[in-house]
């Protein structure tokens, strides 16, 4: 095609999609400065900084960038999204599915890219509900599961780190509730990280600090310390619903007594025990 023709069809999505830009950062878009710079970091991420303008483009380059705006808008259009994300977590989440896609299509021959995301979502444990959009039920878990994976796909090293030290982040808290609940079931001292190395039956593999535990460390540490306080609930007969820190946090309209809903939520509570402690065997660690 020549440049009149190209410039038809390239000018319009360019515009689509800046127009898109702007409603969800709420800029205005007859902001020139913010177009031209938005622009050629578009323009870069597209062409993997081939091109800083499309003057002289040859015929291939053109197709190539026709094929992509049509694949960026088709993924703003057609990929509906359920579930808790905010506007923003959508937005990145697009952004660095739309990067990933492009790593892995130069690596080795992929589907088309609906189908290719939606099966990166399945295999995290999200799959598409039954109208088809992608359902995500939380903040946190979700985006940073579904993030991570895109992530190392397309060598992103700042959501690499990100949703990295969010998973860690996350089980440091909870293993400090899961201590907060030994305090209460165990008065004659306080229970910190001290205590858990203590304990842990090959403790040599604990660092010091519990800010140098990889988050692997950390969930075996987490399921370890939770096997230990469903042990003392039953020694103690108290339900584990009613600690402090495994209170749930939806309103019920009525409670079965036998529950022992997690504070985290039902998920972890039918994860099968990492130990399994019966009446005749010692404490694990």
């Amino acid at each position: 095609m020549n440049s009149r023709q190209f410039n038809g069809i390239y000018r319009p999505m360019i515009k689509q999609l800046w127009l898109k830009h702007c409603a969800r950062r709420s800029l205005p878009p007859n902001d020139k400065a913010a177009h031209d710079l938005w622009y050629q970091s578009l323009l870069n991420d597209i062409t993997g900084g081939k091109l800083i303008s499309t003057a002289g483009a040859s015929p291939k380059m053109q197709t190539y960038l026709i094929d992509r705006l049509k694949t960026i808008l088709g993924t703003e259009d057609s990929l509906p999204i359920e579930g808790s994300w905010s506007d923003a977590q959508i937005t990145r989440f697009k952004e660095l599915a739309q990067s990933a896609y492009d790593a892995a299509r130069l690596s080795r021959q992929v589907p088309e890219f609906r189908a290719w995301l939606t099966s990166i979502c399945a295999r995290n444990g999200y799959p598409t509900t039954s109208t088809g959009a992608l359902f995500f039920p939380d903040l946190k878990e979700s985006f940073d599961q579904v993030m991570g994976d895109l992530a190392v796909i397309a060598n992103d090293d700042y959501w690499i780190g990100r949703t990295t030290a969010a998973a860690e982040n996350r089980m440091r808290w909870q293993i400090g509730e899961f201590l907060k609940d030994l305090d209460f079931l165990d008065k004659r001292f306080i229970h910190g990280w001290d205590y858990v190395v203590a304990i842990y039956k090959q403790s040599g593999q604990l660092p010091a600090d519990i800010n140098d535990c990889p988050v692997d460390t950390l969930k075996t540490v987490l399921q370890m310390l939770d096997t230990h306080i469903r042990r003392l609930c039953a020694d103690f007969k108290i339900r584990p619903m009613d600690l402090p820190g495994r209170s749930h946090p939806h309103a019920h309209v009525t409670i079965n007594e036998q529950a022992k809903h997690l504070h985290i939520g039902h998920a972890l509570e039918h994860i099968p025990a990492l130990v399994h402690v019966t009446e005749e065997e010692a404490v694990p660690f």
